[in-house]
């Protein structure tokens, strides 16, 4: 986290970042802030401290390429993940419902802890020590964590799909419902529906 990220935007960007995130509590003016990102060329980003409503985005969401949900106060890693972040995870997934931006999480992530995220709505990981602190090393902790995102990623497949044919169905009975409405129109002011 850096205090007055207005002052090295350019300076992050002259080095090649294709996405600049800034912290709420550290911009005075957020909006502006995030406008002059955006105006780069690079990918605005707003982090969300563990203290830090959700709804705090709900002003720059259109400004929004991504936004991190801090899942461990910033400082230092090896923390333990923040499961009581889920709810904010999944607050934020529905502010920006419709929208093109990435819902990023920070702090804790490794595979006992990367569902909770995802099936709160992150659709990106950041994870340091629970990869570099492997026993069996780097590769094979990147490789179980890909796994495990890999199978989250079809669970909720599966229940997209599910939901994804209940719509379909009730879609279906709506129109049949209204195809009867209509060859069986109300008499002596009873509705179709109950003759």
């Amino acid at each position: 986290m850096v205090v007055e990220p207005d002052n090295l935007i350019d300076r992050y960007i002259d080095a090649g970042c294709d996405i600049v995130i800034v912290h709420a509590e550290a911009c005075l003016h957020l909006h502006r802030t995030l406008k002059y990102i955006a105006d780069t060329g690079a990918v605005p980003g707003v982090a969300l401290n563990p203290h830090t409503p959700p709804e705090l985005i709900n002003e720059v969401k259109d400004l929004l390429g991504l936004a991190l949900v801090m899942t461990v106060n910033p400082g230092f890693g090896g923390q333990k993940y923040i499961s009581s972040m889920e709810p904010k995870i999944k607050r934020v997934a529905e502010i920006l419902d419709g929208l093109d931006c990435d819902i990023e999480v920070d702090g804790g992530i490794g595979v006992e802890t990367a569902s909770g995220a995802v099936q709160a709505g992150a659709n990106v990981l950041v994870s340091g020590s629970a990869l570099y602190k492997d026993p069996k090393g780097l590769e094979n902790a990147v490789k179980e964590l890909r796994t495990k995102f890999e199978i989250i990623c079809k669970s909720l497949c599966s229940k997209i799909k599910s939901i994804n044919q209940t719509l379909t169905n009730i879609e279906t009975n709506v129109l049949m419902s209204c195809d009867l409405l209509q060859v069986c129109p109300p008499h002596y002011g009873i509705p179709a529906t109950i003759l």
